[in-house]
């Protein structure tokens, strides 16, 4: 099977590879906080010291911190990727347009990716949770809905902040059974 790419999808990976080398390019740091993630202080939520956990595990007390913006920026790109093209399919947009959807989404990464923080993370899993919610508003796939509420899940877990977003996913997800004209007003106005 051959694989054609229009200049356009080349950019969209030259840009991919470009902020993916430029995570590389730096070295991880931290914030004031960053050692209560480390340290997995009570006082956090418990998804981001665990995943601090499992690279120390899996790499080692010496290169953990190192890899974990590396996990973040590709984490990053995909979640920023899967919702543009999400996005190009349901509303139609052209080629260009997705890719400079995916631009605006990636841009928060780049500040963020290399922090031993959740922002990064969190950041991604939201987009995650705004890619299913679109995918079943458009499909009405069961599925998709209850992918979107386990990655609110994980986002809460991730950053508490985020509890926001669940009740209207909930109120959604009941208001979903009207139809016609009341249903559309009312996921106007929850979303």
């Amino acid at each position: 099977m051959k694989i054609k790419l229009r200049l356009i999808d080349t950019v969209g990976i030259a840009i991919g590879l470009l902020f993916f080398f430029f995570i590389l390019s730096k070295s991880y740091q931290t914030y004031s906080d960053s050692a209560s993630y480390i340290s997995n202080s009570i006082l956090r939520t418990p998804l981001y010291p665990l995943l601090l956990d499992l690279f120390q595990y899996i790499f080692g007390d010496g290169r953990y911190l190192h890899i974990i913006p590396i996990f973040q920026a590709i984490f990053g790109l995909v979640s920023c990727f899967f919702l543009a093209n999400i996005l190009e399919k349901e509303f139609k947009v052209g080629t260009w347009v997705k890719y400079f959807i995916f631009l605006i989404l990636l841009y928060p990464q780049f500040k963020f990716a290399s922090y031993i923080s959740t922002e990064s993370v969190t950041y991604s899993l939201f987009l995650l949770v705004l890619s299913f919610w679109i995918k079943h508003i458009f499909a009405k796939n069961n599925r998709d809905i209850y992918l979107a509420i386990f990655f609110m899940f994980l986002s809460i877990l991730t950053r508490p902040q985020l509890y926001f977003v669940l009740p209207v996913l909930f109120l959604y997800s009941f208001f979903s059974g009207f139809s016609g004209r009341l249903k559309n007003g009312l996921i106007i106005i929850f979303i």
